[in-house]
């Protein structure tokens, strides 16, 4: 589902490597899986494999339950603790590297460095996304468990409304716009030339140039995004070109994206609460479970 097009040689390479990391995640997890991705005439596909005997697979699937549980209750602190903190130094490092002025032979050994540690990067992606996906899944069964006369995505109402990085991104994008619509000048120019045009055209005004560097204040935070995955597609801050279509789309719209936001958290506080007057009659540990499983941990994901 992540490779639906034929890609060149570095990018089918990177994405091979990384699905390497579904194997690292899996075996932190003891799960008795494995995963190969390969590539053949430009496409890549992944396999996952049983790596144990069948008759031991209910044995050891017992033990990787409890090895992922325990992380399940811990998601919070592992990420403050051990991934957020292993994350940010490998990004400063990066950041660190003087590309412009670095000889040849240091930036080879840059490349070879930084295709070690991304590899770390996608151990820990899916050393995270392995028991946030069976918290979500728990967490279904439960509510379906306990209100089977419920729509089948009832439960999702109870967990909507979180912040998240692509949340925070378009507030971002939003505000951006409305610094855009108070200059009539800049606003005309993002509306009525083409997106590849719009930078030239805001450098030949004061209100432009200021523009520009708003921008690219925002670039800066958010620019290593892309509108597509993987290392052959210029993300924005190397192309901006999709960052001014949705200015353009944003200067035509009237919304609040923080009241939205805030809506939701509203409508699944409401849930919440209607969900714990539904178990108001249950037993103690029941109406535990469900507190439990309802309050997912703070982490930005997207």
């Amino acid at each position: 589902m992540h490779f639906p097009n034929a890609m060149p040689p570095l990018e089918s390479e990177f994405w091979t490597r990384f699905m390497h990391g579904m194997h690292l995640g899996m075996a932190h997890y003891e799960m008795p899986l494995q995963t190969v991705a390969k590539t053949f005439n430009y496409w890549v596909y992944m396999g996952i494999f049983p790596n144990a005997p069948m008759e031991k697979m209910p044995e050891l699937g017992q033990k990787s339950d409890e090895a992922v549980m325990a992380s399940v209750h811990r998601l919070q602190e592992r990420w403050d603790g051990e991934w957020l903190p292993e994350i940010v130094g490998m990004i400063d490092k990066w950041d660190s590297f003087d590309l412009e002025e670095a000889a040849t032979p240091d930036l080879f050994a840059h490349v070879e460095q930084m295709w070690e540690e991304s590899m770390r990067l996608c151990d820990i992606h899916f050393q995270i996304v392995i028991p946030v996906c069976v918290a979500l899944s728990l967490f279904d069964e439960l509510h379906h468990d306990l209100f089977a006369d419920d729509g089948t995505f009832d439960s999702h109402k109870l967990l909507e409304g979180f912040d998240n990085k692509t949340l925070e991104l378009d507030r971002a994008l939003w505000d951006l716009s409305r610094t855009a619509a108070a200059d009539a000048g800049v606003r005309q120019i993002i509306e009525e030339h083409a997106a590849s045009e719009v930078a030239a055209a805001l450098e030949g005004s004061a209100g432009g140039r200021q523009f520009l560097n708003e921008m690219g204040r925002f670039l800066d935070q958010y620019g290593q995004r892309g509108s597509m995955w993987g290392i052959c597609h210029r993300s924005w801050i190397e192309g901006p070109g999709p960052v001014i279509n949705n200015l353009k789309d944003y200067l035509g719209q009237d919304r609040d994206p923080a009241a939205a936001l805030q809506g939701r958290a509203d409508e699944r506080e409401a849930a919440v609460n209607a969900a714990r007057e539904r178990l108001s009659g249950y037993p103690a540990n029941v109406r535990e479970q469900f507190e439990g499983c309802s309050r997912p941990p703070r982490l930005p994901l997207c």
